[in-house]
């Protein structure tokens, strides 16, 4: 019986739900060993599809198979399905995998296992700005962009860490760490507090909870407001399975970095909310020491991982006119923000690059996607800039 049980793991009998675009990018996921038996599908009544049977939903409680996948990437929609497969026709739920809603969503991990790591040379940090500021292809060296949408720095410290305990016996050329700033009040940013912690996730961001449980946006646990809003599940016992029956079950996230190509205008309209956030008129002492603790430990790490590693921190510019609105608030950042890079320099042997400098950069509203992030156009402008210093340093 136990070795019945064995081949059963080893050879899966699958059967696929959904027959419409989706379709082929989960069949190339699945692992060779396992056998795809057929399709079924809510809306079509055929005999046989892709060369394979096609099974009216009826049928298919009778038939002998290990796990139906859904393959719809309309995650409420697949959710939706699973419900009325259990309900209405019976299917065990533990049968069921709906595949993008477990999907593994983490931007490092991902790349992590899809990039040759033994010949990159450089790891990139940060959030939005960097994520669509920074373009890897126009590097010439080889570099890894693990920037995400409203990445703190505690959350760029945990992907750091993830991805040396993982993968950092395979990083025998990592040589350059950029770490993106984003702006003269970074030491104050929380995104585990803040609204945009479930934008954070689903976007590519690592999941770990951090100050979640002192998050007054949101009443549920984070795995509670994923699912609500996203119908996201983080990770869940179903991931030795995803394992198993996969061979990358890994969400492909769409590399918009490199297809943004409309721009602002001159007089661009500012967002309030971009110019006096909390973050910026509202001192969180909590927050920022906990930050600057958190600095230290990450800048210290890198050098015991590589004591040659060079250390790049920048800031990418704002369009000028959200520079100008934004810099009496800034005002009140910038000194100890100096201070703090100006000592962690010096310490630890570290270089900081304002591009908040370049004109050419900040004064062109066709580098501009909206009025903090660059478009495709001004990527490369910025990214041709940061490869020349990257060249000569």
């Amino acid at each position: 019986m136990e070795e019945v049980e064995k081949l059963r793991k080893d050879n899966m009998r699958i059967l696929l739900y959904g027959i419409g675009k989706d379709l082929e990018d989960i069949e190339i996921k699945i692992k060779n060993k396992h056998e795809i038996i057929g399709y079924t599908d809510s809306f079509a009544r055929l005999k046989k599809y892709k060369g394979k049977l096609f099974y009216e939903l009826c049928t298919i409680k009778k038939l002998d198979f290990d796990y139906l996948i859904i393959t719809l990437k309309n995650r409420k929609i697949a959710w939706e399905i699973q419900e009325m497969l259990t309900g209405i026709y019976g299917i065990p739920l533990d049968k069921i995998i709906p595949f993008y809603v477990y999907a593994n969503r983490e931007l490092w991990n991902i790349k992590m296992n899809n990039y040759e790591l033994e010949k990159v040379q450089g790891l990139i940090f940060g959030n939005s700005l960097a994520a669509t500021g920074f373009l890897e292809k126009e590097l010439d060296i080889p570099f890894v962009n693990l920037a995400v949408s409203s990445q703190d720095l505690y959350y760029c410290y945990q992907v750091f860490c993830q991805c040396i305990k993982q993968y950092g016996e395979r990083f025998d050329s990592l040589k350059y760490i950029v770490i993106d700033l984003y702006n003269y009040m970074v030491f104050n940013l929380d995104t585990s507090r803040g609204k945009d912690i479930l934008g954070y996730m689903y976007s590519g961001g690592i999941q770990d909870e951090h100050n979640f449980k002192d998050n007054k946006n949101y009443s549920n646990t984070l795995e509670n407001e994923m699912f609500r809003n996203y119908n996201v599940i983080l990770k869940d016992q179903k991931q030795d399975l995803m394992q198993e029956v996969f061979s990358n079950w890994d969400t492909e996230f769409e590399q918009s970095s490199y297809n943004r190509w409309s721009h602002i205008t001159k007089y661009t309209t500012l967002r309030a909310e971009q110019i006096i956030g909390k973050s910026i008129i509202q001192r969180f002492e909590d927050t920022f020491q906990e930050n600057r603790n958190i600095f230290e430990h990450f800048i210290k790490n890198i050098r015991k991982f590589n004591g040659d590693m060079k250390i790049i921190f920048t800031l990418i510019p704002q369009y000028i006119m959200m520079e100008k609105v934004s810099k009496p608030f800034m005002d009140d950042w910038k000194d100890e923000f100096y201070y703090i890079i100006n000592d962690i320099c010096e310490r630890y042997h570290s270089v900081f690059w304002n591009f908040k400098n370049c004109k050419e950069i900040s004064e062109n509203p066709m580098f501009y996607y909206d009025e903090m992030h660059l478009n495709t156009v001004g990527a490369r402008a910025i990214s041709a800039i940061l490869n020349e210093k990257l060249n000569c340093i």
